[in-house]
């Protein structure tokens, strides 16, 4: 066994507001199974989200390459590596 250097991830510091309305891009009609019916949702860039940002569904976050899709009853906090956390609320 060879030994490795321990990877080191950069960190942030909480900063980002609640909700991140800098990251806001819109609203669309989405529909959503929970309501039966269409909603406007927020709608927000995902890339512009910062360490410290909650969202609270329903919402929906772009980006180039993926779309996260946030139901009602759900939350999306921002951590300090900038990795997005679902849970139920």
């Amino acid at each position: 066994m060879i030994p490795q250097p321990k990877l080191e991830l950069p960190s942030y510091t909480a900063k980002g507001t609640t909700p991140p309305s800098t990251a806001v891009k819109g609203q669309r009609p989405a529909y959503w199974e929970e309501y039966q019916d269409f909603r406007s949702t927020p709608v927000y860039q995902l890339e512009s989200l910062e360490c410290g940002n909650v969202v609270e569904g329903p919402a929906i976050m772009e980006s180039e390459y993926t779309t996260v899709v946030l139901p009602p009853g759900s939350r999306l906090t921002v951590n300090k590596y900038l990795c997005g956390e679902i849970e139920p609320i």
